[in-house]
């Protein structure tokens, strides 16, 4: 019977952050996109990455990794090294957005549930 509270919470709490979510999936898909042309634009030529940017395929594989956190290729050219730091900052922020609102939709279906028992 615990679970079942349990997950009618957790449902509670998506239902109430679900917009937000959907839309940091979107900028997350834009942003993994636009990174993977960026990315093959600046680096394709570059015999360090072992044609790991050779086509657009192959450039998104790399960059969902590297929006994950891992670093797999790192010999950039310049140009490749302003988007990896762009890259760095973007790929921070996707994460929190998500962070922040799963624990603020938590913290919101707490406090409601607290006020439930309460009265």
């Amino acid at each position: 019977e615990d679970f079942v509270e349990s997950f009618t919470l957790l449902d509670d709490a998506w239902r109430s952050c679900r917009e937000t979510m959907v839309a940091t999936g979107f900028m997350a898909l834009l942003v993994w996109v636009c990174g993977a042309v960026l990315f093959y634009e600046f680096e394709q030529d570059n015999p360090a990455m072992e044609g790991a940017f050779k086509d657009l395929p192959s450039s998104m594989y790399f960059t969902i990794i590297f929006l994950g956190g891992e670093w797999a290729k790192i010999d950039f050219t310049p140009g490749g090294k302003i988007v990896c730091v762009i890259y760095c900052v973007v790929g921070i922020g996707l994460y929190g957005i998500p962070i922040g609102a799963v624990f603020e939709a938590f913290s919101d279906v707490l406090a409601d549930e607290e006020k439930a028992e309460d009265e």
